[in-house]
């Protein structure tokens, strides 16, 4: 049935003087054999292209994940280098704590176990807030 009515469209066509949709009947008629089914090397380009695709989304995947990985191990460097000129600097006698910071990282790094001691404000060592003012007196080994 839809060969006739193919036919007949053809029919109308040429009568109006245009074979514009006859050349496309035929384009598509080389793509797709008349059992409806796919010509094999339509079915093989479409298949390359496909797969051409997914390698380029998989490259552009791969290369975001590339870049985050290297954008994270420099981030780690800068973070060690900061942490050792902190370490290295002395702390002053009156120390404001940061956000972070718990009595153990202040008395590593300050040189001070006995924050607790001499800092009779600090009723719990494990409630300590950024801006809590402490006193610092490094320990040194004779």
């Amino acid at each position: 049935m839809c060969m006739h009515i193919l036919a007949i469209e053809r029919e109308r066509e040429r009568e109006r003087g245009s074979n514009h949709r006859y050349e496309f009947e035929e384009e598509l008629s080389l793509k797709h054999n008349m059992s409806g089914r796919i010509h094999p090397s339509t079915a093989l380009a479409e298949t390359v292209s496909w797969y051409c695709a997914l390698f380029l989304a998989l490259m552009l995947v791969l290369s975001c994940c590339e870049s985050t990985e290297e954008e994270f191990e420099v981030q780690q460097q800068r973070q060690q280098i900061l942490s050792s000129l902190l370490l290295e600097q002395p702390c002053d006698e009156i120390y404001v704590v940061r956000e972070g910071e718990t009595l153990h990282t202040i008395s590593e790094k300050c040189g001070d176990p006995y924050i607790v001691e001499q800092n009779p404000h600090i009723h719990d060592p494990d409630d300590v807030f950024p801006g809590l003012v402490i006193k610092i007196t490094p320990f040194t080994n004779m």
